[in-house]
C-alpha cells in the first residue's frame, strides 16, 4: 500500500491525464462504429498486405494505373507495426478509437516530462513543488487547446503522431545535449525512428525538422561551437532514421513534383486553400488559434442538407467569454515569450524562436509579418507548399510551443506571489485552468471528433474484400460511378473522406484519390467519363481494354452532392448490358462486381506490329489513336507511322496547357496542329477538305504545322452573348456561405462589359442555353479582362444531368487595359441530348478584392470528330496484327518492383515491331535485363550462385534494354525489335527481368537504419 501511495504522490499527474483522456474517450466513442474519414488510413483491414507495401512503396502498384510515390507510404511502416500489436489484444473497430486518443494521451504525457525537464534546467528555477503542477498544466493546454481540437476533430494519423512525438523529440534532444549521454542519444534516435509516420505527407515532417533544425542552431550560437559535434551526431540520427522514406522522397520531387502540382486538384484547390488560410490569417484569429476548418461545409447524411462541420464549436468559439479567455491566454503565453528573452533563459528561448516561426507562418495576413509567409511562398517553390494547407502544418508546433511559453509566464508569475504572499501562490494556476476548461467544454460533450465520422461500415464492403482475396491479385479495379474529378468519396451511409477499400483488396484499384499523384490516372477519368457522357458503348469497350480493366465495381453507396442526375448510373448499367465481355459476377448490397472476358491473364503481354504513333500528350479525354489502332508505341527515336496533329483538343486544365493554338478573327476560327521538326521545311501548303483525304510527299511538300479553319456563320456561331441580355441579367452567389461585398456594373454603354466585384463573396453570372443540341463538339470564347485578385473562374454544366463536366480558370493575364480570349472546348455529347450552362464565378475567399471584366461570350460550332481524326499516316502502315513470333511462358510478381519473365520463340523468327508490354503507368525508373544462361544446370554451385546473383541483381549482372517506349500513352514497352533489328534468342529460352530501380534507394534506407545504434554503442563519449 505504502508503494501505491508512494507512486500516485510521484507521478499523481500523469493519472489525472489518464483519468482525463478515459472521460475524453467515453464522451467521444459510438459503440459498434468505425472511425471513418476524413483522410483514411485502415491498414487493419488486411495488415500483412498493407505492412508488405511499406517495404516495397516507391511503386505505389495498387493505386490505379501505378506510380511512384509522391508522399512518403513508406514512412507508415511504423504506424502499421504498432497497429498490428495493438490488434493482437483490440478489436479491429476500436483499432482507430485507440489509436487517435493513444495519440493524445502520449503526446500529453511527454509535454509533461519536457516541462518538467525544461524547469529544472532553467536559470530561473522555480520551487520543486510548483514544477508538477506547471508541467500538468502544460501537458492540459498541448492537449485541449482549440488548435489541437481543430487537428483532432478531422483525425488524420500522420498529423496525431507528430501532435505525440514533438515533445519526446525534444525533451530527448535537450537532455542529449545538455548532458551528452549514450542513452539519451539512442533515445533520441528511437524517439525520431517511432516518429517516422508523421512523414507521410513529408511537408509535416519538414515542418518538425525546421523546429529540430532552430534548436540546434540555437545551441550551436549559445555554445559558441562547443556543442557542434553532438549536433553533427544528432543531424547524422536523424538522416539515418528517416533515410528509408526521405531518400526515395527527394528523387521522387526531383522527377515528379511538375505532374503533382500539375493536377487538376491541386490545380484548382492550391489558390483556394492557400486564400482560405489567408482569411484566418490576421492576428485576432492567430492568436485565438482559430483556421479555416471552421468554414468546412458537407452534406450532413442525419440532416439530409449542407451544414458546417464544426457547427458545436463554432458557437461556443465566438461566444465573447470565450474569446475573451482565449485571448487572455495568448497574452500570458506572449507574456512568457517577453519573460524569456528579457531574462536570457537559454532553456526557453529556442522554444520562443519556434513560437515566433509558427506564428509568423500561420498569422500570413498580419500586417508587415506577412512578408514572411509572402517571401518563403514566392522564392522557396517547395517549401511553399507547406504555405499552402498552413494550419494543418503549424498548428500543433504552434499549440507545442504555447503551452511551453503559457507555462513559463505562469511559472515565474507563481513565483512571484510565492515571494509577495505565499497563500495566493495557486491563483494563476487554478485560473489558467479555468480558463482552458471553458475553451474546451464541448470536447467532452461528444465533439471532440466529428459526430459524422463515427460510422458502422455497411458490410458489404467486407464481402467485396473476401471476394477479391480469392481473385488473381493483378486484376486491376475500376470503381464507378465517378461523381467528379476530386479525390474525395461521398457516401450515403454518412461518410466523406479519401476512400478506404483498398486496404483491405489486393488488387490495383482505379479510384478518384489517387488522381493527383499521376496524370495518367487522372485521364483515366476524364477518357472514362467522356465514353459515358457520350453513351458510347464501342469507346468504353476499347478503354476498358485499353486500361487493362479486369473487374468493374458498381458502388451505389456512392452519391453526388448536389444531384444523382450527375452519377450516370443509368447509362453505365446500358453500356455494361450491351458488353457482351462484361458479366455480372456477384451483388454485395448496394454493390455490383462485374468480370471482364476476353483479358489477358497478366500485367505483362507481348505486341507484334505494333505502330509508332505521336504525338503523346499529357491531358485527354478522347484517345483517337487507340480507336482507330489499337496498341500502339509512341517513341520519338524513329520516325512516326502515324501522327495525328489535332491528338488532344481537350481545355479542361489552364489555357497554357493546351495542345495545340487557335486564334479568333472576326470572319474564322483557325486551329493550329504542329507538326515533328522532322517534317519541317516550310514552303508549301496544302488545302485538304474534312470530308475526304490527301496523298501527299513531305520531301516535296513538307509543311510545319496542320490548320483547321471553321469560318464564322450563322450555322456556326451557336450563341453570341451580344445579342442577347445575358451579361446584364441579375448575379447570384455561387458560395452562399460568403457574406461579403458584391458589385455588378454595366460599364460603356455603347461597346459594355460587365465588371463583377467582389469582397469576401462569390459574384456569379449564369448563361443558360437550353437549346444547344449536345450531339455537336463546340468551343465557348469567354472574352475577358483580369484586373486584380482572383481570375474568372468558368464550369460548363450539362442541363440534362446537372454533371458539371469542366471547371477552369481564364486565361492566366492580369491587365488593365487588354481583353483576351479564353477557349474551352466541349466535346459531342449525349446524341438526343440538349442544353449547357455556362457560369461565371468571381470569388474572392479573403478581404482581398476580386474584379474581373466580362466582354462576351461566344460558342461556335466546330467540326470535333473529323479534327481528332485527322492524321498523317504513312501508306504502307495496316491496322492488321500478326501472331507474335515470341510468346510468353512465365511470369513472376513476387513484389511491386520485380517482374521475372520468360519468353520462348514460338515458330518461325519474323520481322516485326514486337513489344514487351508492362501494364504499369510509364516511368523512365522502370528497367529491363535480359539475364543470359539463367537456366543453367543447377547441380552446378557456382552456376547456381551466378543465377541467383543474376536474377536478384538484374542492374549489375543483366544487360538492359535501352529501348524503353511509352505505350498506349501510359504503359511501359520496351522494343525487343524495331524494322531490322535482331534479337538473340537462347535455345532454353530467355529470361527478362523489370525493375523499378529508385526501390533501391529505400532499401538502402533501412540499411542505414541500425548504424547510429551501432555507432553509439561501441562509442564512449560521455562527460
Amino acid at each position: 500500500m505504502k508503494q501505491i501511495i508512494r507512486l500516485i504522490q510521484l507521478y499523481w499527474p500523469l493519472f489525472l491525464l489518464v483519468f482525463f483522456e478515459g472521460i475524453l474517450f467515453s464522451a467521444n466513442f459510438t459503440p459498434h462504429t468505425y472511425l471513418v474519414g476524413w483522410d483514411n488510413m485502415f491498414p487493419e483491414f488486411d495488415l500483412a498486405l498493407n505492412l508488405k507495401r511499406t517495404l516495397f512503396a516507391t511503386w505505389q502498384e495498387y493505386r490505379g494505373l501505378g506510380y511512384q510515390d509522391g508522399m512518403s507510404h513508406a514512412a507508415n511502416l511504423i504506424h502499421y507495426l504498432l497497429l498490428w500489436i495493438l490488434s493482437l489484444a483490440i478489436p479491429q473497430q476500436l483499432l482507430r478509437y485507440v489509436f487517435v486518443f493513444g495519440m493524445h494521451l502520449i503526446g500529453g504525457i511527454g509535454m509533461y516530462f519536457l516541462l518538467s525537464n525544461i524547469q529544472r534546467d532553467s536559470s530561473q528555477k522555480p520551487r520543486n513543488d510548483i514544477v508538477p503542477v506547471v508541467a500538468l498544466f502544460s501537458a492540459l493546454f498541448y492537449q485541449y487547446c482549440f488548435a489541437t481540437v481543430q487537428m483532432f476533430y478531422l483525425p488524420f494519423e500522420l498529423f496525431l503522431i507528430q501532435f505525440a512525438s514533438l515533445p519526446w523529440i525534444f525533451l530527448t534532444l535537450s537532455k542529449f545535449l545538455t548532458y551528452e549521454k549514450k542513452r539519451d542519444a539512442m533515445l533520441f534516435g528511437l524517439v525520431m525512428l517511432l516518429a517516422t509516420p508523421q512523414a507521410h505527407v513529408p511537408t509535416v515532417f519538414l515542418v518538425t525538422a525546421l523546429a529540430v533544425g532552430m534548436y540546434l542552431l540555437w545551441g550551436l550560437i549559445v555554445s559558441k561551437g562547443a556543442s557542434l559535434k553532438r549536433i553533427v551526431l544528432v543531424v547524422g540520427i536523424a538522416f539515418c532514421m528517416n533515410a528509408f522514406w526521405g531518400i526515395p522522397f527527394t528523387y521522387s520531387t526531383i522527377a515528379r513534383s511538375s505532374i503533382i502540382t500539375g493536377s487538376k486538384n491541386n490545380q484548382i484547390a492550391t489558390e483556394d486553400i492557400f486564400e482560405k488560410n489567408h482569411a484566418f490569417g490576421g492576428f485576432v484569429d492567430t492568436a485565438e488559434m482559430k483556421s479555416f476548418a471552421l468554414t468546412y461545409i458537407y452534406y450532413d447524411y442525419k440532416k439530409l442538407t449542407n451544414d458546417y462541420i464544426m457547427k458545436p464549436w463554432i458557437n461556443h468559439i465566438d461566444a465573447p467569454l470565450v474569446q475573451g479567455v482565449l485571448l487572455s491566454l495568448f497574452s500570458l503565453a506572449a507574456i512568457g515569450f517577453f519573460l524569456a528573452i528579457q531574462k536570457r533563459d537559454t532553456t526557453v528561448a529556442p522554444y520562443a524562436l519556434i513560437f515566433l516561426f509558427s506564428f509568423l507562418a500561420i498569422g500570413n495576413d498580419i500586417p508587415i509579418f506577412s512578408s514572411f509567409s509572402w517571401l518563403i511562398r514566392t522564392y522557396v517553390p517547395y517549401v511553399s507548399d507547406i504555405f499552402r494547407f498552413v494550419f494543418t502544418k503549424f498548428f500543433f508546433l504552434y499549440a507545442f510551443s504555447f503551452a511551453i511559453l503559457v507555462s513559463y509566464a505562469l511559472s515565474e508569475l507563481t513565483t512571484w506571489i510565492i515571494k509577495k504572499r505565499q497563500i495566493l501562490s495557486v491563483i494563476p494556476i487554478c485560473l489558467a485552468t479555468i480558463m482552458l476548461l471553458i475553451t474546451t467544454i464541448p470536447s467532452f460533450q461528444g465533439n471532440f471528433l466529428y459526430e459524422n465520422l463515427r460510422v458502422n461500415i455497411p458490410q458489404e464492403y467486407f464481402q467485396v474484400s473476401s471476394f477479391f482475396k480469392k481473385q488473381p491479385s493483378d486484376g486491376r479495379i475500376l470503381v464507378l460511378p465517378m461523381p467528379w474529378y476530386w479525390g474525395w468519396t461521398q457516401y450515403r451511409w454518412g461518410v466523406i473522406g479519401s476512400g478506404f477499400t483498398w486496404f483491405g483488396i489486393r488488387q490495383p484499384l482505379i479510384d478518384r484519390a489517387f488522381d493527383p499523384w499521376s496524370n495518367f490516372n487522372e485521364n483515366v477519368y476524364w477518357e472514362f467519363s467522356q465514353a459515358i457522357y457520350e453513351k458510347n458503348a464501342e469507346r468504353f469497350a476499347q478503354l476498358v481494354k485499353k486500361y487493362d480493366i479486369r473487374w468493374i465495381m458498381i458502388d451505389e453507396n456512392i452519391m453526388h452532392p448536389t444531384n444523382d442526375k450527375a452519377l450516370y448510373l443509368s447509362q453505365i448499367d446500358t453500356l455494361l448490358q450491351t458488353n457482351s465481355s462484361i458479366q455480372k459476377e456477384e451483388a454485395y448490397g448496394r454493390i455490383r462486381l462485374y468480370s471482364v472476358g476476353q483479358q489477358t491473364n497478366s500485367t505483362v503481354t507481348m505486341e507484334s506490329n505494333v505502330p509508332n504513333i505521336g504525338p503523346s500528350y499529357i491531358w485527354n479525354d478522347n484517345d483517337q489513336a487507340y480507336t482507330d489502332f489499337g496498341p500502339y508505341i509512341t517513341t520519338d527515336k524513329e520516325l512516326y507511322d502515324i501522327y495525328y496533329p489535332f491528338r488532344s483538343l481537350f481545355t479542361g486544365h489552364e489555357q497554357n496547357e493546351k495542345e495545340f493554338s487557335i486564334k479568333l478573327s472576326n470572319e474564322a476560327l483557325t486551329f493550329t496542329g504542329y507538326i515533328p521538326s522532322y517534317f519541317e521545311n516550310q514552303e508549301v501548303a496544302k488545302i485538304i477538305p474534312l470530308t475526304g483525304s490527301a496523298t501527299f510527299d513531305f520531301q516535296k511538300d513538307p509543311i510545319p504545322t496542320f490548320t483547321v479553319t471553321v469560318p464564322i456563320t450563322h450555322g456556326t456561331e451557336a450563341y453570341n452573348s451580344s445579342n442577347t441580355e445575358d451579361l446584364k441579367k441579375l448575379i447570384s452567389s455561387c458560395d452562399a456561405s460568403r457574406k461579403g461585398k458584391t458589385n455588378a456594373q454595366w460599364e460603356n454603354q455603347n461597346n459594355g462589359y460587365r465588371r463583377l466585384e467582389s469582397i469576401s463573396a462569390s459574384t456569379c453570372l449564369d448563361i443558360g442555353i437550353p437549346d444547344l443540341s449536345q450531339r455537336n463538339g463546340y468551343i465557348v470564347v469567354v472574352r475577358s479582362r483580369h484586373i486584380q485578385g482572383r481570375r474568372l473562374f468558368i464550369s460548363i454544366t450539362n442541363e440534362q444531368t446537372k454533371k458539371t463536366f469542366l471547371e477552369s480558370y481564364v486565361t492566366d493575364k492580369r491587365s488593365a487595359t487588354d481583353f483576351t480570349n479564353s477557349f474551352f472546348v466541349i466535346p459531342p455529347m449525349d446524341e438526343f441530348g440538349i442544353g449547357y450552362r455556362i457560369t461565371m464565378d468571381n470569388l474572392s475567399v479573403d478581404n482581398d478584392t476580386t474584379i474581373n471584366d466580362i466582354s462576351s461570350v461566344r460558342v461556335y460550332t466546330i467540326p470535333y470528330e473529323k479534327m481528332v481524326g485527322m492524321k498523317i499516316q504513312k501508306s504502307e502502315v495496316g491496322s492488321q496484327r500478326s501472331d507474335s513470333s515470341i510468346t510468353l511462358t512465365s511470369v513472376d510478381h513476387p513484389n511491386p518492383a520485380y517482374y521475372k519473365i520468360k519468353i520462348m520463340e514460338n515458330g518461325e523468327w519474323k520481322m516485326e515491331n514486337t513489344a514487351l508490354i508492362l501494364s504499369q503507368s510509364f516511368d523512365k525508373g522502370w528497367r529491363a535485363y535480359t539475364i543470359q544462361n539463367a537456366e543453367c544446370r543447377m547441380q552446378n554451385f557456382f552456376c547456381r550462385i551466378q543465377n541467383w546473383l543474376s536474377l536478384t541483381f538484374p542492374f549489375l549482372f543483366g544487360k538492359e534494354l535501352k529501348d524503353h517506349v511509352l505505350v498506349n500513352n501510359w504503359e511501359n514497352a520496351w522494343v525487343i525489335q524495331m524494322g531490322n533489328g535482331e534479337w538473340k534468342m537462347e535455345n532454353n529460352g530467355n529470361i527478362i527481368i523489370l525493375f523499378f530501380l529508385p526501390q533501391l534507394l529505400e532499401w538502402i534506407g533501412f540499411a542505414l537504419l541500425p548504424l547510429p545504434f551501432l555507432f553509439l554503442f561501441f562509442q564512449s563519449f560521455e562527460k
